[in-house]
Order: structure tokens, then sequence, then C-alpha cells
């Protein structure tokens, strides 16, 4: 009678140690895994910090470049000296009408520069060939020059 316990015992023992190494691996593969898993989520929760670092610093730039373009645009509409924003559209237009004069008058003067300087080279040019009379001539009637 022994023997006949002894035989469903042994089968039974058996049983129950085959079952503890197989979940023994699989608790080694389910930690495993764990541990993959957690350094994966690290590696993200690393990735997301450093993507919220490279926002932060875009907005901040974002942020110091749209004040230098608000001080920028303060500057070209402030005038400095205190007078209003909005000019008279007459003194605009005496304003450019004096320029208009002004630039006129220098052209004016360096065109009778360079008429003068070219008759003075065409008759030092005629002066050459011995008629020295007629460039003395030109030089006092000449009331360019």
């Amino acid at each position: 009678m022994k023997k006949i316990f002894i035989l469903p015992m042994v089968i039974s023992f058996a049983m129950i140690c085959s079952c503890q190494k197989q979940d023994s691996t699989a608790e080694q593969q389910l930690a495993q895994r764990k541990t993959e898993l957690d350094a994966r989520e690290d590696a993200l929760i690393e990735r997301e910090k450093v993507a919220d670092d490279r926002e932060k610093a875009l907005d901040k730039r974002e942020k110091a470049f749209g004040e230098r373009e608000t001080a920028t645009l303060n500057d070209r509409t402030i005038p400095t000296d205190g007078q209003s924003q909005i000019s008279d559209p007459a003194q605009d237009k005496a304003e450019r009408d004096r320029t208009i004069q002004q630039v006129t008058a220098e052209f004016r003067a360096i065109a009778n520069s360079i008429s003068c300087a070219r008759a003075y080279l065409a008759n030092s040019i005629y002066c050459a060939g011995g008629r020295f009379a007629n460039f003395i001539a030109f030089a006092v009637v000449s009331p360019r020059c």
C-alpha cells in the first residue's frame, strides 16, 4: 500500500516542481519585460524634457523677437522731438520743392562747369596750333566760364 501512495506522490511532486519552474521562467520574462519598459519610459521622459526645453527656448526667442520688432516699430512711428506723427502735406510739398530747386541748381552748376571745361580744352587744342589770340578772345568774351 505504501508503494501505491508513493507513486502518485512522486508524480504530483514532479508536477508541482515543473509548474514552479515554469512560473519562475515566466516571472523572469515578466521582470525582463518590465525592465525594458521602464528603460523605454525613462528614455521617453528624457525626450519629453528635451522637447519641453526646446519649446521654452523657442518661446523665449520668439518673445524677444516680438519685443525687438515692437521696439523698432515704436522707434519708427514715435517722433523723438515731440512732434505729431502726422505731418502737414503743405509742409511736405514745400520741402520737396526746395529740395528739387537745390538739386536743379547744383545740376546746372555742374553742367556749366563741364561745358566750360570742354570749351577750355577745345580752345587750348586750337591754340596749340598757333592761334593764341583767338583763345584769349574766347576766354575774355565767354561769360559762362
